[in-house]
């Protein structure tokens, strides 16, 4: 895996790991079966592992220390969370917001992972 492809895929696992905070916080507030998926296997069964986002956030980390050669702290992981703009990113991959997640061509970013 290259630089690009690197940073592409942490990109989109960024905003899918963004996707399943977002769905996990609307369940616990609203109660219902989450946000829209449409037909997704892979972020459905993401979606139901209880480790999802450990599991994103693992990814997420291998893939910035393949980019710049360095592992974020936990708490640089967080800072990170919470100051990144997916707005670039939404554009970039023609998403309108997180409930575009779908669209993402996640057997393209599992063979790179």
């Amino acid at each position: 895996m290259n630089i690009q492809e690197a940073t592409e895929a942490e990109e989109q696992i960024l905003l899918i790991y963004r996707f399943v905070e977002e769905d996990r916080l609307f369940r616990r507030k609203i109660h219902e079966s989450g946000l829209p998926l449409k037909e997704n296997k892979v972020l459905q069964r993401l979606l139901k592992r209880k480790d999802a986002e450990e599991i994103l956030r693992n990814c997420i980390l291998e893939l910035e220390e393949k980019r710049t050669g360095s592992r974020p702290s936990p708490l640089e992981f967080e800072e990170m969370m919470v100051s990144f703009d997916l707005t670039p990113l939404y554009r970039k991959y023609g998403l309108k917001g997180l409930g575009d997640i779908y669209k993402l061509d996640l057997k393209k970013l599992c063979s790179l992972l």
